[in-house]
This record gives C-alpha cells, sequence and structure tokens, in this order.
C-alpha cells in the first residue's frame, strides 16, 4: 500500500488529543498513541488513501523533518505531508544513547524515550538521561539567539527548500503546511514563495483553529474537531492529482 510520511512537532503527533472534555476512553488506551492517530496530517493521508508513517516528535524541528526524511526509503508512489514548525528549533546528538534530543528556545527534551509502532520516532517516558543537567545549560546558548530573525528564517527556508528538492529529485510528492510560527515566504527571499505544494498557501493550523474559536489546552494544543476540520480544509484545496 501507497504510504504517507508525517513530518512535524506536537501538532503533527496529535498531542493532549486525549484531554478533549466529555472523551472517554478505555484505561487500557495508550494516551499518546492515540493523538498520533488521529492529527490533521493522520486524516489528510487516510482520506488520500495512505497508510500513514507518523514520524512527528513533540518538541520537534525542521531540522529533524529533514533529517528523518532523508533517512527514509520512500517510492514514487508515497507522498510526504510536512507539517513546518518553529523556525528557531533545533536538535543535538546525544552520543550516549546514539539518538538527537528536540530543542526548542523555551525547552530541551530530555526524556528517555520507548519507539513503538505507532509513534515512530518514540514515546516520552518518565526517566530523563543521566547528563541531562549539561544539556539544559547548553540549550540555554540556543535560547540566547531566539530573537535573531534572520538565522531563523534561514533554519526554515533551508529545510522546505531541502524535503522539497530531494522529493522532487525522486519523483515523491509533498503537501506542505504549516503547523505555526509562520515565516514570511517573499522578501528578500523570493525565489521560496512559489517552490513546493503549498495547497492552503501560508494559512497555520495553529492560527487557522484560533480563528475558528476551536478551544484548546493550555500548551496550545487543539482537539480532534480542530484537526478533523482543518484536514477538511486542507483537503478541499489538495489538487486531484495526489
Amino acid at each position: 500500500m501507497k504510504k504517507a510520511l508525517i513530518l512535524g512537532c506536537s501538532h503533527a503527533a496529535g498531542a493532549e488529543i486525549y484531554k478533549e472534555p466529555g472523551l472517554n476512553l478505555p484505561s487500557s488506551q495508550n494516551l499518546d498513541e492515540y493523538g498520533y492517530t488521529k492529527s490533521y496530517p493522520v486524516k489528510i493521508a487516510q482520506a488520500l488513501g495512505y497508510e500513514v508513517r507518523n514520524h512527528a516528535i513533540s518538541g520537534g524541528s525542521n531540522d529533524a523533518m529533514f533529517r528523518i526524511f532523508e533517512s527514509q526509503k520512500l517510492d514514487q508512489d508515497d507522498i510526504v505531508i510536512a507539517c513546518w514548525t518553529g523556525s528557531s528549533r533545533t536538535e543535538i546528538w546525544y552520543e550516549k544513547q546514539r539518538r538527537w534530543l528536540a530543542m526548542a528556545p523555551d525547552h530541551i527534551v530530555v526524556n528517555n524515550v520507548a519507539v513503538n509502532n505507532v509513534m515512530l520516532e518514540g514515546q516520552r517516558i518518565g526517566s530523563i538521561i543521566s547528563d541531562a543537567d549539561a544539556y539544559i545549560d547548553f540549550s540555554k546558548y540556543w535560547i540566547a539567539y531566539e530573537s535573531d530573525n534572520l538565522r531563523s528564517r534561514l533554519n526554515k527556508i533551508k529545510n522546505i527548500l531541502a524535503v522539497n528538492s530531494l522529493a522532487q529529485n525522486q519523483g515523491i510528492k509533498v503537501i506542505n503546511v504549516h503547523s505555526f510560527n509562520h515565516i514570511e515566504l517573499t522578501g528578500n527571499f523570493p525565489a521560496i514563495a512559489n517552490f513546493g505544494y503549498w495547497p492552503i498557501g501560508n494559512n497555520k493550523f495553529c492560527e487557522w483553529c484560533l480563528e475558528q474559536n476551536f478551544p484548546h489546552t493550555d500548551w496550545g494544543h487543539f482537539f480532534e474537531p480542530a484537526h478533523q476540520a482543518f484536514a477538511d480544509y486542507v483537503l478541499e484545496n489538495i489538487d486531484n492529482q495526489l
């Protein structure tokens, strides 16, 4: 079956969807896994007839999105749904466990993780890595650059270009959507304005949901009705060739 590689952060991972008021899930349900099966890119992929491969990472970055894309073996019948995230995020290599740690301007993910068949980049577990304090200290260096708008713009643009260029060379279609933290794709970077396939242009998931008055958690995550409505909005604008 043709596959859809999903890339993104907590919104693509369906974080906190399980907290929807009135939602009753069985006690055996893995709550984080539940969100991974209900997020808007999953709904888009399923509506288009693709088997879902959700590689989103809560707290993940555009750097991680490119890294994961490059590591996957895709066929021309497959697609990528790239849910672009915050431009100031990145990741750092943790040699002891030979894995990447997600780094955002306000925190670094130092939890240990366990990989399963739904959360393909791993689920956070309660314990943290032994060198957590050192990595948290290092993240403060990254925070100092949060206000560097040019650096952030370049960080996001280079990954958009890289994913779309490589996919195009392989004959693989990419659906590009902004989850949040949109950067202006014109001005000093006119070449990016029309690069790649953006079915809803520069509209953002979070901003769109707020405009539609969908409720959200304290962390800014939306529940399944918002994900479904946004997926429907994207699907209405997707080229029939997909």
